[in-house]
């Protein structure tokens, strides 16, 4: 794997445990809207280094 990809991981699986605990405690959802968030957030903390980018004016307009 490559390096850069290798730093990936860890950030990954904090987002994907943050989702999957918040997910666990909900019981119901709709699936559309919370995997576009998580993919949103993967995606700006990866790329630009934003927490929570689903929650920014950025992640309203998505």
């Amino acid at each position: 794997m490559p390096r850069a990809l290798s730093g990936y991981i860890d950030i990954v699986q904090a987002i994907t445990a943050r989702y999957a605990d918040r997910w666990a405690k909900q019981g119901q959802l709709t699936w559309y809207p919370e995997l576009r968030h998580y993919t949103l957030d993967v995606a700006c903390k990866l790329l630009v280094g934003l927490d929570n980018g689903s929650q920014t004016q950025l992640g309203h307009l998505f």
